[in-house]
């Protein structure tokens, strides 16, 4: 729980340079669109607000995802065949909502 709360906030960060950066090349080389151009339009799409969101939430979502598989091993009565069934059931439930 330490690394991810520790790691996640920096691959997050590391993984938005990233996308910035992909995102500058083409509209460089592809839209013939200046750097300094992207850079401007950059700024005006990303408020502060929308960096802490990107960093925080992952956060609150690593905290509250495993809940529901954890109270479904619980509620295992029987084999390992049925703990399979009920956890594959609740992480399905839980990333479809």
């Amino acid at each position: 729980m330490l690394g991810l709360t520790l790691a996640l906030p920096l691959l997050t960060i590391i993984a938005d340079l990233i996308g910035l950066t992909g995102g500058a090349l083409l509209c460089r080389y592809l839209l013939d669109m200046p750097l300094s151009q992207y850079a401007n339009r950059v700024i005006e799409a990303i408020s502060p607000t929308t960096f802490w969101v990107g960093v925080i939430r992952p956060r609150c979502s690593q905290c509250s995802s495993p809940w529901p598989v954890v109270i479904a091993a619980w509620q295992v009565r029987g084999s390992a065949r049925e703990l399979g069934r009920l956890v594959t059931v609740a992480g399905c439930r839980r990333s479809s909502s």
